[in-house]
């Protein structure tokens, strides 16, 4: 009998942890809203798309900047960067230049001039 309960016993407590792991797998922490958010707002970056329309949602990170080439910090938290390539024929930017290429966004603490 000892044998029996104390199978059940380890029997239930394998139950009890596997909920509560099932239960934290299923959705992501709150934390993460916001990098969710930069995800989706870097995945709405394409070729095409104008600087103006980029800096709605992204500014210009602090440091040298180039008229083709710019890094952008998210807006809602200045150290999910991207890089931005841009076409357009003038010497400086212009908000109708339009995106070249996308770099995948990352993590990099924000540059201050």
């Amino acid at each position: 009998m000892p044998l029996k309960v104390t199978g059940i016993t380890a029997l239930a407590g394998i139950l009890v942890a596997s909920l509560g792991f099932s239960r934290q797998a299923t959705g992501p922490p709150s934390n993460c809203g916001v990098m969710e958010e930069a995800l989706q707002e870097t995945s709405k970056l394409k070729p095409g798309i104008t600087r103006d329309k980029v800096e709605v949602t992204f500014v210009l990170d602090g440091g040298m900047h180039f008229r083709r080439t710019s890094r952008y910090s998210f807006r809602k938290c200045p150290s999910i960067k991207v890089d931005v390539e841009f076409s357009g024929s003038r010497a400086d930017s212009s908000p109708t230049d339009r995106i070249i290429k996308v770099s995948r966004p990352y993590l990099e603490l924000p540059a201050y001039d």
